[in-house]
């Protein structure tokens, strides 16, 4: 068994191609978004990456159907598209994100005994809605006596690894771009 190329994490990428297609297997209408992978997103600066030695191309699909709908939505919110399907075809359509730079994730899956990548538009995290006390109170009476220590003492959550030395992160080529021009975050001068 073969490991993914890529850890589970967030990059940033450049598009190569989009458009619409069919899956080979059910014959379902599908966006796809093809794009070279740049670099993890520093996490010291989400806006800069660090980049890849070895950039490679990865496809990104969804399937257009009734239940997929509203996942579609949300990935042509966080691409800044409205329109049609025509549109969103770069080959034939008023809406190009080719040379764009755009943030995905990366969550690995196994599928028939392999472990392979699974690509996702990265969206903004949303608030979090937090617990109130009653919540909080029913919680512990319910599972608190589960979770207490057997000794009263604080433990420290274990020491995690140590970073490696993997360069300065860079400036993403979009955030610099937009920045030069004067464009608003989004890059949508709209």
């Amino acid at each position: 068994m073969s490991e993914p190329r890529y850890a589970q994490d967030t990059y940033f990428v450049e598009v190569t191609d989009h458009g619409l297609c069919e899956s080979k297997t059910n014959k379902t209408p599908q966006i796809f978004i093809k794009f070279k992978v740049l670099g993890a997103v520093s996490k010291e600066d989400p806006e800069q990456y660090y980049q890849d030695d070895d950039q490679q191309e990865r496809t990104y699909y969804r399937a257009v159907t009734d239940k997929t709908l509203p996942y579609l939505k949300e990935d042509f919110e966080s691409l800044g598209f409205e329109g049609s399907f025509s549109d969103f075809d770069c080959s034939a359509g008023s809406f190009d994100l080719r040379g764009s730079t755009l943030k995905m994730r990366v969550k690995h899956e196994v599928y028939n005994g392999n472990t392979q990548e699974r690509w996702s538009i990265a969206r903004a995290g949303g608030d979090v809605a937090r617990l109130d006390q009653d919540a909080v109170a029913k919680l512990d009476s319910l599972f608190g006596r589960d979770l207490k220590a057997k000794d009263k003492k604080t433990t420290k959550p274990a020491a995690g690894p140590k970073p490696t030395d993997r360069g300065a992160p860079r400036q993403a080529p979009i955030a610099k771009e937009q920045e030069e021009q004067g464009l608003p975050e989004d890059g949508i001068p709209f």
